[in-house]
């Protein structure tokens, strides 16, 4: 009797401790004690809660299925030897908690794990063995048959790639791919949106997972801009919603619309009348296809609006005069056969099989002498490619009416004055290499690498200056000439004057004095004799072969 007043007692102390807890501790003036917070479902928010006219909110605790709130922490009661059955309720000694029961020894199938005994297949702190607790990013994990597994996924969260490992992997809120759930995909112009494929608006596209403003505008409606900056539609197209749409039969296009063609119109879709437009005619040798005019291929003639194979008999339409733009449709004595159509050679040309050439000009397409037209020349380093006189780029030099590569020694012919034009053709000492062409500088110019530039105001023309021969202050020597811009020596028997080279004679020449000469007729040398000339007739250069003096034979000629 004494003993149960006793329990009677301290049930009324714990009682009372209790009520006092309940209004000092907790969060807040008027929270619960610890071991009072509140059990709810996962993913309940109790931040959303009004506090009541006179009243107050108390912190909860959410923990997941399983687990009890005991104070801060989430535990199993029926395993927690701290809070074995209820929260605060503590195991003595060496007893552990079985079931919610304080107890001296485990049951049969259960494991002592640091003071607790637990059943290692579906203990989530102790799964498959003591202390492998279950944890998941982003997700709820649980024990199950020993392993670890997810319960749940947190919202906004989802398995997609069924790894536990790595728990709820994907942001299902924003992940295009999984959108809202796995393997949800987002076209290519919607990005994710709190789970929800939203399409980008007008003057937006996609970059990533956000919709950014356009550089040019509406690209919804924009032909110029179909779908994207740049990608235009073509003459018989619309821009609806970003893609290029054509009109259908029975319509043509207005401005960024599909619009009934007019009753005297009909189809523009297949019509030579009116292909792809109203009045578009087709040619003789053409079909209209999808609003597109279209030429019969080679080996193919017209009927209708069909492309069909000519007979065996018939061959090619396109070049054959026999048969031009149809079986049997011959062509004149001076007309050719081009595209299927009957062409008449022009004035100044005329047939020859099925081409028209010049008038006894021969091929015009490839004779450098008669390129395009009868006497229009090609230039030295010009070919003639299909009547057009073109040049040889740099790096290239003309062998017959070809352009080849230079050799690995020649470089570029445009501008290299040892190689001007081909090579091996070196500039003279007053030229310069320009686009193939050697080039004299002009009077009141001189040479300066590949250049010709202004003499200066004290130079004057250094193509004849022996004072500024070739370039400004560039002096003769006594016994030399500038001869356009070069030092030239005067030859033996020779002497200067001025500027020329004139020759020498005994007590000074004058109009009756004679000089002697051997004199080697051009391609004869064997037949040279002496000649004797005035001296005014001497020339400043002797020809190939001729010097002063007679002959060493002695052979003698004529005055």
């Amino acid at each position: 009797m004494q003993t149960r007043s006793i329990q009677i007692a301290l049930r009324a102390l714990v009682g009372a401790y209790a009520a006092l807890a309940f209004l000092s501790i907790g969060c807040g003036s008027g929270a619960l004690p610890p071991w009072t917070a509140a059990s709810t479902a996962p993913g309940t928010d109790t931040n959303t809660c009004t506090a009541p006219e006179h009243g107050r909110i108390s912190c909860n605790i959410v923990c997941d299925d399983g687990y009890t709130a005991c104070g801060d922490i989430c535990t199993r009661v029926d395993s927690d030897r701290r809070n074995c059955g209820s929260c605060g309720k503590a195991c003595s000694g060496d007893q552990t908690c079985s079931g919610g029961v304080c107890v001296g020894s485990c049951l049969q199938g259960q494991t002592a794990c640091n003071g607790a005994c637990v059943d290692t297949d579906n203990d989530d702190r102790n799964c498959g063995g003591c202390g492998n607790g279950c944890s998941a990013d982003h997700a709820s994990a649980s024990c199950r048959q020993g392993s670890c597994d997810i319960s749940s996924c947190h919202p906004g969260w989802a398995n997609c790639n069924g790894n536990v490992h790595d728990g709820c992997e994907t942001s299902i809120d924003s992940d295009r791919n999984n959108c809202g759930g796995c393997d949800v995909s987002c076209r290519e112009d919607e990005i994710c949106e709190h789970g929800h494929p939203v399409r980008c608006g007008p003057s937006e596209h996609r970059e990533g997972n956000e919709c950014v403003a356009n550089r040019c505008g509406d690209t919804d409606n924009d032909r110029d801009n179909c779908g994207v900056c740049g990608n235009r539609c073509s003459e018989e197209e619309i821009c609806d919603h970003g893609h290029r749409v054509r009109c259908a039969p029975g319509y043509h296009r207005q401005g960024n619309a599909c619009v009934p063609n007019p009753g005297s119109c009909g189809d523009t879709s297949s019509d030579r009348e009116n292909c792809g437009a109203c009045g578009s005619r087709c040619e003789d040798d053409e079909i209209c296809e999808r609003g597109h005019h279209v030429r019969c291929g080679a080996g193919s003639h017209r009927e209708g609006n069909r492309c069909v194979p000519n007979p065996p008999s018939c061959g090619d339409t396109d070049q054959d005069r026999d048969n031009c733009g149809a079986c049997g449709s011959h062509c004149a004595d001076d007309e050719i056969c081009v595209g299927g159509h009957h062409v008449r050679c022009g004035a100044g040309f005329h047939r020859e099989d099925n081409a028209c050439v010049p008038e006894a000009c021969g091929d015009t397409d490839h004779d450098r002498n008669n390129c395009g037209a009868c006497g229009n020349r090609c230039g030295d380093d010009e070919i003639c490619d299909h009547g057009r006189r073109a040049r040889c780029g740099a790096g290239h030099h003309r062998e017959g009416n070809a352009c080849v590569p230079n050799g690995n020694s020649c470089g570029d012919t445009d501008n290299d004055r040892d190689h001007c034009g081909g090579c091996g053709n070196r500039c003279e000492d007053d030229e310069v290499c320009d686009k193939g062409h050697r080039v004299r500088c002009t009077t009141g110019y001189h040479r300066e690498g590949n250049r010709c530039v202004a003499n200066g105001n004290s130079c004057g023309d250094t193509g004849n200056d022996r004072n500024n021969c070739g370039a400004c202050g560039n002096r003769c020597g006594d016994d030399e000439v500038c001869e356009h811009g070069k030092h030239v020596k005067c030859d033996e028997g020779f002497h200067r004057e001025g500027n020329s080279c004139v020759a020498n004679c005994a007590g000074g020449c004058n109009g009756n004095d004679k000089v002697t000469i051997c004199h080697r007729p051009p391609g004869n040398p064997s037949n040279e004799h002496t000649i004797t000339v005035g001296a005014s007739a001497v020339p400043a250069h002797l020809a190939h072969g001729d010097h002063l003096g007679p002959c060493a034979d002695g052979k003698h000629g004529g005055g």
